[in-house]
């Protein structure tokens, strides 16, 4: 347990250190909004191959439905944004994009729970493609 806590204390450490130097830099104008942009995008996708390592490498189900969960809360996320233009505006939208994504995650969760292999692809890559052309019709 100390040893697991030893290397997460670490880690953390040099993702707040990594930070700082990232604030730091754009601080102090070396780095741009381009370059911020192209690291928020980094970010994202770090996030999405994790999500996916979770899923697919310690618990071996293979899942498409991720991306519509995702593209969930990023809809709601930018809605909420575009009413509210402030940093607080920014933080509400993180937190209402994921409890919009937990609760549809929850709710197409409930019905697939005890489905396993390519009846669970099948089942997720339902979901993605109506997720998919539900945010179309909203967008449109």
């Amino acid at each position: 347990m100390k040893k697991n806590l030893k290397v997460n204390l670490i880690w953390f450490g040099l993702i707040i250190g990594l930070f700082l130097i990232l604030k730091g830099l754009e601080l102090s104008g070396i780095m741009n909004l381009y370059y911020i942009q192209i690291l928020m995008g980094i970010g994202i996708s770090i996030l999405m191959g994790l999500g996916t390592n979770l899923v697919l490498g310690f618990s071996g189900q293979f899942t498409l439905g991720q991306a519509g969960f995702m593209a969930i809360g990023a809809y709601s996320s930018a809605i909420i944004t575009g009413m509210m233009p402030t940093y607080d505006g920014f933080y509400l939208s993180m937190v209402v994009g994921v409890i919009i994504a937990a609760i549809v995650a929850l709710i197409f969760g409930l019905p697939t729970l005890r489905l396993k292999g390519d009846y669970l692809a099948i089942a997720l890559l339902v979901w993605l493609k109506s997720s998919v052309s539900l945010s179309l019709m909203v967008v449109n």
